[in-house]
């Protein structure tokens, strides 16, 4: 388009809006808009709706014209839009703009209503029954042709949030309450059940809000998102329906609601335990603090026993959860000294509301080594005499267990050359059975059994198969001072 001509279609709108501004002002002009048309030559004509999810906003008019030449591009409006007169006056806070649509016509090339009826030149149009759009934007780039009608839709939809509110997880002393963050140079405190301001947005109309758990999580330093809930009824349901959609139905009032969630913070760093693989990398190193969000039913799956041992803290919640059926095979080698669930538990662990049933536990003993001693010009074996427990090969007196429970199996596999001389009756459990801090490991049931290579159980000294029970109902092996 010329300087002129951009000039001219200025200068036109200008007119345009001032005639609509005087006539709804009751004042008099010297042309009409008729004239005006005839005047510059203006035989192309486009028609912007106004479309609303939300009912009605500002005063119900919602359908203006504008005139081009033949040959011009129509004007892209925007998110603006000829209201009231004004020719640039933007929509009401608390609405959002999509962009302006081709709209559906009847037999007689007029726009439809959604509900069935149409609009036609000269009619009022009604906001409330909104226009058919397409979903196909329209394309301002292409030129008006000579006598040209063209219609077009612009949606506005209302702000709906995602409101997220805060749910402080203690560790039963109710101390916790509230989370504070830095804000520029404000610092900010939501108490428990308040909305969090950083955490809520405006839900775009389309594609949703993705998880923010990692911006949340950066926000709020020395505490830990555990996770999103929705509340129905009384209740708290996970939610992982992740983007947050912008809503299809209305209430009552034929509204749309804002979009509640619940963040569950704990105090502290921890990692999430959710699923069976979470569960594999928890054993993979027992430093970190990790908190049990739900049963976990592992259904078979093989992790290994924790090498380093438990230094930190594994915490199933306030009201508790389970680990159930997994199977932890590892192979001992002569360098590797001993294995056990847990290895050793040293002081600063604590274990707390966590049930572990029916861990499996499948240790293989490897062989024992050998090297040629060129002296004796023999070859020397050094048998692989490991240490091997069920739960812990040792637990140091200053562990924490509060509310813990296991069951299940230890099988041990000796290769050639190999033994478990000091896994006995006696102290298979939990190693070194003298420590008084064992009494809090409610040990439901549990079997180990010791095999050879080929899978025959092995003997003791008497003749006995080394196999060793425990229940609460058959207490075989010395409890008392457990």
């Amino acid at each position: 388009m010329t300087r002129k001509l951009k000039i001219l279609l200025i200068s036109v709108l200008f007119v345009v809006a001032t005639v609509c501004v005087c006539a709804f002002a009751g004042c008099k002009v010297k042309y009409t808009v008729d004239e005006l048309k005839e005047k510059y030559g203006l035989t192309a004509q486009v028609t912007y709706f106004l479309n609303s999810n939300d009912g009605t906003f500002n005063d119900n008019s919602f359908v203006k014209d504008l005139y081009f030449e033949a040959g011009q591009k129509p004007m892209n409006l925007g998110s603006h839009a000829l209201i009231s007169g004004s020719s640039d006056l933007k929509i009401n806070v608390g609405f959002n703009f999509t962009g302006w649509y081709e709209v559906e016509k009847d037999g007689a090339g007029n726009p439809r209503y959604t509900d069935g009826g149409s609009y036609s030149d000269g009619d009022k149009y009604d906001g409330t029954k909104k226009i058919v759009m397409t979903d196909k934007p329209y394309d301002f780039s292409k030129p008006l042709e000579e006598g040209e009608h063209v219609y077009v839709c612009g949606d506005f939809f209302k702000d709906v949030r995602l409101v997220q509110k805060l749910i402080c997880i203690d560790e039963g002393d109710g101390t916790f309450n509230s989370i504070s963050y830095t804000d520029g140079d404000t610092t900010v405190t939501v108490e428990d059940g308040a909305e969090i301001a950083y955490g809520s947005r405006n839900i775009p109309k389309t594609g949703g809000l993705d998880d923010n758990t990692a911006a949340l999580q950066d926000r709020f330093e020395g505490y830990t998102v555990e996770g999103f809930y929705q509340k129905v009824g009384e209740t708290y349901v996970p939610f992982t329906d992740w983007p947050v959609k912008y809503p299809t139905t209305t209430n009552a009032e034929g509204k749309y609601d804002d979009v509640e969630l619940y963040v569950k913070m704990l105090k502290g760093n921890w990692d999430i335990v959710s699923t069976p693989a979470n569960v594999a990398r928890m054993f993979n190193g027992g430093s970190k603090n990790y908190y049990i969000k739900q049963d976990i039913d592992g259904n078979g799956r093989e992790i290994s026993h924790m090498r380093t041992g438990l230094t930190g803290t594994i915490w199933g919640g306030t009201e508790g959860h389970k680990l159930s059926n997994f199977v932890v095979k590892s192979t001992i080698e002569r360098s590797a000294g001993g294995g056990a669930i847990f290895g050793n538990i040293g002081e600063t662990a604590v274990i707390k509301n966590v049930s572990f049933e029916n861990f499996n536990v499948e240790f293989t003993v490897a062989s024992g080594t050998t090297r040629f001693d060129p002296e004796s010009g023999t070859v020397v074996t050094t048998p692989n005499d490991a240490n091997i427990s069920f739960i812990a090969n040792a637990i140091d007196e200053k562990a924490k267990f509060d509310n813990v429970s296991i069951s299940g199996t230890l099988n041990i596999t000796l290769s050639d050359n190999s033994s478990v001389t000091a896994t006995t009756e006696d102290n298979w459990l939990f190693g070194d059975k003298d420590d008084k801090t064992y009494d809090k490991i409610k040990v439901l049931s549990a079997t180990c059994t010791i095999k050879d290579k080929d899978g025959n159980v092995v003997q003791d000294g008497s003749g006995n198969d080394r196999i060793y029970t425990y229940s609460v109902e058959n207490k075989n092996i010395q409890t008392e001072e457990l």
